[in-house]
């Protein structure tokens, strides 16, 4: 599926304020083609600048891990210099780990018990001696090492990914095509740059609302026809041309969604086609695998996103959603 014009086409269609509101609709919108992620001065060197952070965290991670414990699981941080050691252990003591085993703990807490359950944690470390022997500071390193939200271990389960060569970093986006915060999710993917990352959506409609989920299924639909973009934006279009003056854009009903797929012919929908698929065992099978993964991601609201298995909630900004970006990207200097 091609979201090129996901990604870099807005024009007239969309101009929301990713705050959390109704997205308003009928003028261009400043577009940031590639969010730059503030760099500090002394990591000028690093292949892909990262913000500074905070080099604490405000909750109670337990007892400090000396310096001769922590060397004594991470034999690699041994050629390190002393000094980048002291670095090393007063930074990894600071940061909560991110992964729900060690849940309230230290990275370097965690670091002793290496639990199966946080896969992430070898990752972290080699990025941690990486950045130190590059000469990075303490608040670049205690920044490159934050996360917002808990790690997932999301599975690869044969979802659409646009470019279907990906990158390494994925990039997944839960939504309802029938919230009011389509638009601002919409916006905030326009003005990503994914050159290095894979674009996968996934469907969350309302609980126990029929045309929630029909409206899920239709876009699974368009999906499969290499139309999702084109199908969330006609939803989009729908509604702006349909709000009274002054008022806010209305739902979109079962009628809206028949005039967004008739006109959808003409860019190429192939409707009959479309008809079927929206009822098909095989789209009731991916809403419900869906609705399942959701329940275990602990996914309660659209939007959500996860930036290789790093969850961020609700609304966000392309620039929060680019930070993580980057700091991902830091494993790969010269990846794909």
């Amino acid at each position: 599926m091609d979201l090129n014009p996901l990604r870099g086409w807005i024009g007239a269609l969309i101009v929301c304020a990713c705050s959390g509101g109704e997205p308003e609709l009928g003028q261009p919108v400043s577009q940031e083609t590639n969010p730059t992620v503030p760099d500090l001065p002394s990591e000028q060197a690093l292949s892909t600048p990262i913000p500074e952070g905070p080099n604490a965290v405000s909750v109670d991670l337990g007892p400090a891990v000396t310096r001769e414990a922590l060397l004594g699981v991470l034999l690699e941080f041994e050629t390190l210099k002393p000094n980048e050691q002291e670095l090393a252990v007063r930074v990894l003591n600071t940061i909560e780990a991110p992964c729900p085993p060690c849940e309230r703990t230290s990275i370097a807490r965690c670091a002793l018990s290496m639990p199966a359950g946080c896969e992430n944690l070898p990752g972290l470390l080699a990025r941690s001696r990486r950045l130190i022997s590059q000469g990075s500071t303490e608040a670049a390193l205690a920044a490159a090492l934050t996360y917002p939200d808990d790690w997932f271990a999301l599975p690869n389960d044969g979802r659409p990914v646009d470019p279907p060569t990906g990158g390494p970093v994925r990039l997944e986006v839960w939504l309802d095509p029938g919230s009011p915060f389509l638009g601002g999710t919409v916006t905030t993917i326009d003005q990503l740059d994914l050159s290095r990352s894979g674009l996968v959506f996934r469907f969350f409609p309302e609980p126990g609302d029929p045309l929630a989920e029909d409206l899920s299924r239709a876009a699974i639909a368009a999906e499969s026809q290499g139309m999702l973009e084109a199908f969330l934006r006609g939803l989009l279009s729908w509604r702006e041309s349909n709000r009274p003056r002054g008022g806010r854009p209305p739902p979109v009903d079962s009628q809206a969604l028949a005039s967004v797929a008739f006109d959808l012919q003409t860019k190429g929908l192939l409707l009959e086609r479309w008809e079927a698929d929206r009822r098909s065992p095989e789209t009731t099978q991916r809403l419900r695998e869906d609705q399942a993964l959701a329940s275990r991601l602990s996914i309660r609201a659209v939007p959500t996103w996860f930036v290789n298995g790093y969850r961020m909630r609700g609304n966000q900004s392309s620039h929060a959603i680019a930070r993580l970006i980057a700091q991902e990207l830091l494993d790969h200097p010269q990846g794909p």
